[in-house]
């Protein structure tokens, strides 16, 4: 068919000239696929959550034994010098800081420095772990807010969204 100007044109062409209609409706479909990553987003951080707050307790357990670990190493010099005057001494009366030292001992179940540094050293690697899930769920935080500030200001640039509109009430 031949449009105003003389040129050969398709009629779907001439129905749709004024493409408003068309961006508008590109719009919604863009839209929709802001709003459906924003779902998918939000579900892999809820996701993630549940999974951290199940190792929360392993995350709690470990901290506890690097402390403990810590304590053994920093506490056995202390209990060193104390088995050496009990050894002097019969009625030497072993310190409070000895005492801690063998409970953390019996409760680490460990002999050596060494092993107290093993212990660290293996936990450092599950903190490490922790962290890396912490880390993916602040970055798919960082992309939802992203995500969530496209399609503000889609709506905003779009006729599809109506703002400062006030109401009151009476």
């Amino acid at each position: 068919m031949l449009s105003e100007d003389g040129t050969e044109q398709l009629i779907s062409e001439m129905i749709y000239e004024d493409d408003s209609a068309n961006k508008q409706y590109d719009n919604v479909a863009k839209l929709d696929d802001i709003e459906s990553q924003i779902a998918l987003k939000r579900n892999q951080i809820k996701s993630k959550n549940i999974k951290m707050k199940k190792n929360q307790e392993k995350f709690e357990k470990v901290l506890k034994t690097t402390e403990m670990a810590n304590d053994y190493i920093r506490l056995h010099t202390v209990y060193e010098y104390a088995m050496s005057y009990k050894k002097q001494d019969k009625d030497y009366v072993l310190p409070k800081e000895a005492e801690i030292f063998l409970n953390i001992q019996n409760e680490l179940n460990i002999t050596s420095i060494d092993e107290a540094k093993e212990l660290i050293k293996k936990s450092r690697l599950e903190r490490i772990e922790i962290n890396k899930q912490r880390k993916e769920v602040l970055e798919l935080q960082r992309e939802l807010n992203h995500l969530e500030t496209i399609k503000e200001e889609k709506l905003s640039s779009s006729n599809l969204y109506i703002h400062n509109i006030k109401f009151r009430w009476k």
